[in-house]
């Protein structure tokens, strides 16, 4: 998990709207991110949710367990916001994933969630992107971002619960 939380406070740092956010706004969503892979991935275990098959699209990818309406509706998110597309390839840049954006955007979806099964930057990337669709703000607490994870990561459909996270928090990130 220490690489993976590496990823994590990169990301938090780098991919940003137009504002880069203060170092402590970061660190509050850097531990988000970790909280969010903890959690979805046993801590990185698992890059395919248990029950699916690689040859299908239905199901979670990759270390945040991210679906691909999710990962659909953020590459939607970064049309139209040229700073936050800047701050994306710009991070990608310097972080080589073996792919660019405008690449992502041409690849077939089945194709785009394997690649993102594989690539443990690339999931967190869009476990960030998914976060920031929603314009609240990142709580400062671990009680907060339990809530905040249950609220705009898992919903209300989802199963798991706030303790469950802060279980995996401590578990695989404490």
């Amino acid at each position: 998990m220490e690489t993976l939380s590496r990823i994590c406070s990169d990301v938090a740092h780098t991919i940003h709207n137009g504002r880069k956010p203060s170092d402590e706004y970061a660190e509050r969503v850097a531990c988000l991110l970790k909280g969010t892979v903890a959690h979805e991935s046993a801590g990185g275990q698992y890059r395919r949710q248990i029950g699916f098959t690689w040859g299908e699209l239905r199901g979670a990818w990759g270390v945040a367990q991210l679906e691909a309406g999710s990962v659909g509706d953020s590459l939607k998110y970064i049309d139209n916001r040229p700073a936050l597309e800047q701050s994306i390839k710009e991070y990608l840049a310097g972080n080589p994933i073996g792919c660019t954006l405008d690449l992502l955007y041409e690849m077939m979806p089945l194709e785009l969630m394997q690649t993102i099964a594989i690539n443990d930057r690339l999931a967190i990337i869009f476990c960030r992107l998914h976060y920031m669709r929603f314009p609240a703000p990142v709580p400062p607490t671990l009680d907060g971002q339990a809530d905040y994870w249950k609220k705009y990561y898992n919903t209300h459909l989802g199963s798991g619960t706030p303790e469950q996270y802060k279980a995996h928090y401590a578990k695989y990130v404490s």
